[in-house]
């Protein structure tokens, strides 16, 4: 998946996304708990109320492993164009951009940062 969205995203793939402000996290905070919990849970672990109930089971956005598969644009195009043959839609044209972004800020909130050396 990740070398699609590559090739999709090209040039635009590893340009990197400013951190969100508080307003943005707190936005994205209320979205995510509205659109995105019943999926992939409270918490990000993939273990939301309708998790059990799908044909593949959502992804833990938590994980720092999962999370280094793709560049911030390449999750920003998942949340705007979803994951093709499975439950993940895309919410481009439902959210307005600003409202995309702060639903990315949130969600990249959620993964651990990496310990520093």
């Amino acid at each position: 998946m990740g070398e699609r969205i590559r090739a999709e995203l090209g040039d635009e793939y590893d340009v990197p996304i400013a951190t969100g402000t508080s307003s943005q996290l707190v936005r994205g905070a209320r979205l995510y708990s509205r659109l995105c919990s019943s999926c992939h849970g409270k918490n990000g672990t993939g273990d939301g109320w309708t998790a059990g109930k799908l044909t593949i089971p959502p992804g833990d956005l938590t994980d720092p492993a999962r999370a280094a598969t793709l560049s911030d644009r390449g999750r920003l195009h998942i949340l705007r164009k979803g994951i093709e043959g499975s439950p993940m839609i895309g919410w481009e044209g439902l959210l307005h951009e600003s409202d995309l972004l702060c639903v990315f800020h949130y969600v990249r909130s959620l993964v651990p940062a990496e310990p520093s050396e």
